[in-house]
């Protein structure tokens, strides 16, 4: 990469750190909008029902909230670098993942008819028995789980809170929890 072209990358992503909309609203055309219309995943987010707000706000969230801009070594494309996590993003809203429920994926004026809510909500309130039950077998790898996604989270800070040895350790109960409820729901069915 030439030495100008590294420089204005950088002035870009300075821009996007400060979160000046112009530079925002070219990363939604230039990654968001991009991925969003390729093939493979316009079909993922037109089922879904995923929006390119959504999309943005959590791309915004990750590289400014919480400092995954930093990450960028500037190799390599800038909007192509984005344009990765856009994806992750878009697999990540599958209501089918480990068999969870979406929380309110689906706006209601696109449900045609009454059935389709209860069998979410019966869905959902069978989700929620069955991580009661877990909730009850081990209180703290299910308090793990509700820090990292309904709070947000991160190891580090789950470990300081929780007086944890190592940032493993909490990724090892979070995902001993997540296999367990995907066991149970899968069972219960």
């Amino acid at each position: 990469m030439a030495k100008t072209e590294q420089e204005s990358t950088q002035v870009i992503v300075d821009k996007l750190r400060m979160g000046d909309a112009e530079a925002w609203h070219r990363v939604r055309l230039r990654s968001v909008c991009v991925e969003m219309n390729r093939f493979r995943h316009s079909r993922m987010v037109r089922r879904w029902h995923v929006t390119e707000d959504e999309l943005l706000s959590m791309l915004f969230e990750d590289m400014v909230v919480r400092g995954r801009l930093a990450l960028y070594r500037g190799d390599g494309d800038l909007y192509g670098w984005l344009g990765k996590y856009v994806v992750g993003y878009i697999h990540r809203t599958n209501p089918a993942r480990c068999r969870e429920m979406p929380m309110a994926r689906m706006p209601d004026e696109q449900i045609a008819d009454g059935g389709h809510a209860l069998l979410c909500r019966d869905r959902r309130r069978f989700v929620e028995r069955c991580f009661g039950a877990l909730w009850r077998k081990n209180p703290l790898r299910a308090y793990v789980h509700y820090l990292k996604l309904g709070e947000g989270l991160s190891s580090k800070e789950i470990r300081k809170m929780l007086g944890l040895s190592s940032d493993a350790n909490v990724d090892q109960l979070y995902s001993r929890f997540r296999r367990e409820l995907r066991e149970k729901v899968s069972c219960d069915v």
